[in-house]
């Protein structure tokens, strides 16, 4: 895509121009107005217009995706509750000519701002990333939104005039989840689960595990590759950003829609006669402030992981486009766009070290594995051993009422740890009480947690809803990264084999796992139709990003937020002293003010910020004296209390 140079609009303060009592009753009676009817209905107000102009709110326990229309401009309909979901008709293919070309419809879902779109203070849109690759974003959006609101919006009460007001929206990558045309590797939702069912029953381990991974990934990833629709050349990242260029565009010219036709309409022109030009609640001003500068419009944007990839893509191939981005849980665009997948691990086995040192200073009822009053190195060799033991000798474990017979296998020790390092804060306490099952216990424990992940699939065409209690059925990670990645289908198994050995060097506990990962695109056959290269993503961008990495992450190591920020000149890395992936994983008031205080103003934490967290794994919550806390801060640090137990 060729890149444009940005106009980059300076920021002005609103002329309020309210010069006689009048103006001030009318702007007070607009402001309430606004705020009340806001807040009874959770979409976008319209004051004034005509019945049948806007869609009117209704129930959305009967919302499906597939009765929306896909359309080329964003049409948004009440949905899950509390949010908005548009179907946006966008090419397949950005550089065909053909009348009949292919088209794409991405699943948007918007969480709406504390103030319309018509009020001074609306600052526009957030998109956010999940991760991944083929991480659902109308999934995160469901889950993440009403907090990331409350992170990055200051309270309407007491905000002042300069404060600005986002909304949150997301989106389904293309190939993902709600997103068409789907990349489906599997004929019916069966089929996926006996494969699924199987993996889980060989494990990993032995060689022979391994032989039956790499067979069982060739059937799999060759055979869909080959198979696949033309999607599959048209799903890596620079398309996606794309995409987002068009979100972006699209929601101006809505925002600009959504003001015209409220200033048309015979109750507002009544209402608003006789306010100055420049009252902010004029027509002037808000068609002004609200108009669509097409090609000019600026991202807001949080990534989360893979997400960091998509926003330093973005950030590479449209710098004029950046007016706020922040990278959480940063990738290495090198180590990802070359299909390595060895920058990851590096800091992955230490949290396993806190984990052992954290259980030795609780007692046994808040970490079981230490009986005894044991020391760190005791708790650890007791896991050691019993992984030891179970890799050679599984534990059988007898059918109850509620679930049937199984074992516990290396697999299963290995699979729990490869989960909890993600989020330890929320996970620790479950870690402790099944290890300690399986070292100390009977395995039932672990058997009954195995029994409760067993969701059954989705099929994708026949799952309507954004968010059922199954897994859908698509092979998109593999659609995104191997697209994205450099060539590998010329690895053997015994470079695979290799590649093992180099990942479990830089870690015991994830490294069999995380070659899993590079071991799909030595037998993926799609290839992009639109590549970028790694030494594309760098660039000069109008305005710095803000790069955020945990101290001890299990994937996305602090090393690479630094790698990172050579490559865009004027971004800035916060630290936060916490394990987990990304800041979300630990809540944070520190780490929470500096995203509130980027998305505000665009400044950036000092260089060497570290941000503390607000509780520690096992051991719990860190004194503070809340009375030093402005009121502010402390409804901030309610509202983010939750983010623990929050999935993603």
């Amino acid at each position: 895509m060729e890149k444009s140079a940005g106009i980059i609009l300076p920021h002005k303060t609103p002329r309020w121009g309210m010069r006689t009592r009048t103006h001030i009753s009318i702007f007070l009676s607009l402001a309430l107005i606004s705020w009340c009817f806001y807040q009874r209905f959770p979409f976008e107000p319209h004051y004034g217009v005509p019945s049948g102009i806007i869609k009117k709110p209704g129930p959305t326990e009967d919302f499906a995706w597939t009765k929306l229309t896909p359309t080329r401009h964003l049409e948004y309909t009440p949905c899950f509750e509390n949010f908005e979901c548009a179907r946006l008709d966008v090419p397949m293919d950005y550089n065909s000519t053909a009348s009949d070309a292919s088209r794409v419809a991405v699943a948007v879902i918007r969480y709406p701002a504390p103030v319309p779109v018509i009020h001074p203070q609306y600052g526009g849109p957030i998109l956010l990333n999940p991760g991944g690759p083929g991480g659902s974003g109308v999934s995160l959006e469901i889950s993440w939104a009403e907090t990331i609101s409350k992170i990055v919006n200051p309270n309407i009460e007491t905000a002042g005039p300069d404060a600005k007001f986002f909304d949150i929206v997301s989106f389904d990558p293309r190939g993902v989840n709600n997103t068409t045309p789907h990349l489906n590797c599997f004929s019916d939702s069966s089929s996926y689960d006996i494969f699924k069912l199987q993996m889980e029953t060989e494990g990993f381990g032995s060689l022979e595990a391994k032989s039956n991974i790499w067979a069982r990934a060739k059937a799999l990833d060759s055979g869909c590759s080959e198979h696949a629709s033309d999607i599959i050349h048209h799903m890596n990242t620079p398309v996606v950003v794309a995409d987002m260029v068009e979100i972006i565009e699209r929601h101006g010219e809505w925002r600009s829609k959504q003001a015209e036709m409220l200033v048309e309409t015979p109750s507002w022109k009544q209402s608003t006669a006789e306010l100055h030009c420049d009252h902010p609640f004029s027509s002037k001003s808000i068609l002004e402030k609200t108009k669509w500068r097409k090609g000019e419009e600026k991202l807001l944007y949080w990534g989360f992981s893979y997400g960091t990839l998509l926003g330093a893509t973005f950030a590479a191939l449209q710098p004029h486009r950046v007016e706020r981005v922040i990278i959480d849980g940063v990738c290495d665009s090198t180590d990802y766009y070359k299909t390595s997948w060895l920058s990851n691990l590096r800091d992955t086995d230490k949290i396993m070290d806190k984990f052992y040192s954290y259980c030795s200073a609780v007692d046994a009822e808040t970490c079981p594995l230490n009986v005894g009053n044991l020391t760190a190195r005791e708790i650890q060799s007791a896991v050691e051993d019993m992984v030891s033991s179970v890799k050679q000798d599984p534990i059988p474990v007898t059918g109850t009422s509620s679930r049937g017979p199984d074992i516990i296998t290396y697999s299963d020790v290995m699979n729990l740890v490869k989960t909890v390092v993600y989020k330890p804060l929320r996970d620790f306490p479950l870690q402790a009480r099944l290890l300690a099952d399986v070292a100390y216990g009977n395995g039932s424990a672990f058997a009954d947690y195995k029994a409760k992940d067993h969701k059954p699939s989705c099929p994708l065409d026949k799952c309507e809803q954004g968010a059922p209690p199954c897994e859908f059925t698509d092979h998109a990670t593999p659609g995104i990264m191997c697209s994205d990645g450099e060539d590998i289908s010329h690895w053997t198994k015994n470079d695979w084999l290799k590649n093992i050995d180099t990942l479990v060097g830089q870690s015991k506990w994830l490294g069999e796992y995380w070659s899993m990962i590079t071991m799909e695109c030595a037998h993926w056959k799609g290839k992009a139709k639109w590549p970028v290269k790694a030494e594309d993503i760098m660039g000069n961008t109008s305005h710095p990003i803000l790069l955020i990495g945990n101290t001890l992450d299990p994937v996305t190591p602090l090393y690479n937020a630094y790698v990172m920020q050579k490559k865009f000149p004027g971004s800035e890395v916060l630290t936060q002293e916490s394990e987990g992936h990304c800041s979300i994983s630990s809540p944070s008031l520190c780490t929470s003010k500096a995203i509130r205080a980027y998305f505000q103003t665009g400044a950036l934490p000092s260089a060497g910020t570290v941000c503390q967290v607000e509780e520690v794994p096992l051991i719990g919550n860190v004194t503070r004296d809340l009375t030093t806390l402005s009121e502010d801060d402390q409804r901030l640090l309610r509202d983010i209390e939750i983010m623990k137990e929050l999935e993603w």
